[in-house]
């Protein structure tokens, strides 16, 4: 969506000036060598009321998202690396500049996204993937370069800094430019981000301009604006705007190592306690659905048992945050009969009894 947030993660190391301003240094990136940042992206409802968030700029704004309704989630996983490093791609003559490397996996891809970070401008230089392109079970090396190298952010950050850039993406083994981007960014409001499961932290808007170009006619074929509203707390908010102004799109990132929020406690109150539920249609035929809450982050391990003690079937394994969730079950391998399923947590452990009739 933007070059700021959507670098697989977003950034959120920031420091505070002596008149509750924010800026943010190159230690926003630097202090991130060498570390996995894990990070959760929640698709928000797109309202009339947000309007408001659009045009609210300048000094000791309040941009409140608290109670946001999110649609949709997914997790993604960076890697801060120093180059040299053998990545995807760090033989490229492209890269040769790069001194800080961002690789992740997404879907089964690998890839590595490749920056330079020289006298406070921070260049964005392109990226490489490997893709199974031609279907034989082995993944190529698929590379875009940015000609020249992208200007994603000016350090130190800070409101009223404003930086262009005019760039395209040459893709290997196509003859031209697939596009070409100009923008203008600006850092034109700081203040007060209101989460939408309620959280309040300072933070910076971040207004970028976008107009894409056909490479060989030079006609204007897009324009858009992305603004971001960064939080040094590890909560940011991305708007993507339409040429006419109307939000297309709004996004919601936590920072994993900060706080995971599931998407099912947005605007409701976290259980108060531990409980396993009884299955519901019980009895059932072929398929029940299971559900239980969680008081606090967990280890969770849910699984069914026959009524000899035999492991069934292993629903759910792993840690997650605190919530209420709901697990489907189906048994249409399974005779009929009575069957145990039960709830571990690192707090709580409960087991109930279900019954399975065809």
């Amino acid at each position: 969506m933007n070059k700021i947030l959507l670098l697989f993660c977003s950034f959120v190391v920031f420091s505070h000036t002596a008149f509750a301003q924010i800026t943010f240094p190159e230690t926003f990136i630097t202090d991130r060598i060498g570390r996995s940042i894990n990070e959760t992206i929640y698709a928000l409802e797109v309202t009339a009321a947000m309007d408001a968030v659009v045009n609210a700029t300048g000094a000791n704004q309040t941009w409140d998202f608290n109670g946001a309704v999110a649609t949709d989630s997914f997790s993604v996983t960076a890697t801060y690396v120093a180059l040299p490093a053998d990545l995807p791609g760090s033989d490229n003559p492209a890269f040769e500049n790069a001194n800080i490397a961002i690789t992740g996996e997404d879907e089964g891809v690998e890839t590595a996204l490749y920056y330079q970070l020289e006298n406070g401008n921070y260049w964005h230089l392109g990226s490489t993937s490997l893709v199974d392109t031609d279907g034989d079970g082995i993944a190529e090396e698929v590379t875009g370069v940015y000609s020249p190298p992208s200007l994603d952010i000016v350090f130190p950050g800070a409101f009223e800094n404003t930086w262009m850039d005019s760039t395209s993406v040459m893709i290997a083994g196509v003859p031209f430019a697939t596009d070409i981007e100009t923008s203008v960014s600006v850092v034109d409001g700081w203040g007060t981000l209101i989460t939408p499961d309620g959280n309040s932290v300072q933070a910076l808007r971040v207004r970028e301009e976008f107009r894409t170009y056909d490479p060989v006619t030079m006609q204007l074929t897009e324009m858009y604006v992305d603004i971001d509203i960064v939080s040094l707390d590890g909560y940011s908010v991305g708007l993507l705007l339409d040429a006419s102004g109307a939000i297309e799109e709004v996004d919601y990132f936590v920072d994993m190592e900060v706080q995971s929020t599931p998407i099912e406690s947005f605007g409701q109150d976290l259980p108060e306690s531990f409980t396993l539920s009884q299955n519901y249609p019980n009895p059932f035929n072929p398929s029940t659905r299971i559900s239980y809450d969680l008081q606090t982050s967990s280890d969770v391990n849910l699984s069914v048992y026959s009524i000899e003690g035999k492991l069934v079937a292993t629903l759910v394994s792993g840690t997650q945050p605190a919530g209420s969730y709901e697990v489907a079950f189906d048994a249409s391998g399974l005779a009929s009969g009575l069957y145990l399923y039960r709830l571990e947590t690192s707090h709580f452990t409960q087991t109930r009894m279900m019954s399975l009739i065809k």
